[in-house]
């Protein structure tokens, strides 16, 4: 609150912007993010928002696009399950 405070008295009035993410134990994912960077260019950005849930009561949450694609073009991925000690997940690190 003190930085706050110092930047909303300095000469230049330096907006701060905040807010709530990972709620509940989401993952904090590139689509939040990119919630944020919007609401940072918005013509005037929500503060004391959360992001990663869909807050009906107090309607200060930022909506959360289409995930984007951040897997670079061919790459290949697969998903690997282990069964507790069989070296499964250990042999594909």
């Amino acid at each position: 609150m003190e930085v706050t405070s110092a930047l909303h008295t300095a000469e230049r009035h330096i907006p701060v912007v905040g807010g709530r993410y990972g709620l509940g134990g989401k993952e904090f994912t590139p689509g939040m993010a990119a919630a944020v960077f919007d609401n940072l260019n918005a013509n005037k950005s929500l503060n004391n928002f959360v992001v990663g849930i869909t807050d009906d009561v107090s309607n200060r949450f930022l909506p959360v696009k289409e995930e984007p694609n951040m897997v670079p073009e061919g790459t290949k991925q697969s998903i690997f399950w282990g069964i507790g000690g069989d070296g499964t997940v250990g042999a594909c690190a």
